[in-house]
């Protein structure tokens, strides 16, 4: 079986929705993420790797039970396209709305692959549209 670049960065990107953002594993980052790592969409104004630990921290602070639907992902050169959607059950910290509340929203991102890890990440979501009029 040969070596497939794009089949592998998809792969990389999957593994980064599943055990990272969905289930919470800080330790996979080691793995996954190329210390040169730029977060071009940044999470409270920093662009390193520490934005993607405070958006998961607040991610899993703001939903239970995440759950992650890859629906479209596509892989070009060194470029990994994905749409998802993430839900999850509203644990009351987001101002506006009631605990218990379902919450789904829709993340549409590009990752930049480098030597097997990502390296740069631009993202768009409707995640406070959705929660402001659901």
């Amino acid at each position: 079986m040969t070596y497939n670049r794009q089949e592998a960065n998809k792969e990389l990107v999957i593994r980064f929705n599943r055990e990272f953002l969905e289930q919470g594993d800080f330790a996979v980052l080691n793995q996954l993420i190329d210390p040169d790592f730029i977060n071009r969409t940044p999470f409270h104004g920093t662009r390193t790797v520490e934005s993607l630990i405070m958006f998961n921290r607040w991610l899993h602070e703001s939903l239970n039970g995440i759950q992650i639907e890859m629906k479209e992902i596509v892989s070009e050169d060194d470029m990994v396209a994905s749409r998802k959607i993430i839900k999850g059950t509203h644990t009351g910290n987001i101002t506006g709305h009631q605990p218990g509340e379902e919450a789904c929203f829709q993340v549409m991102d590009f990752i930049r692959v480098q030597r097997g890890r990502c390296l740069e990440y631009w993202s768009v979501d409707d995640f406070k549209y959705e929660l402001q009029y659901s």
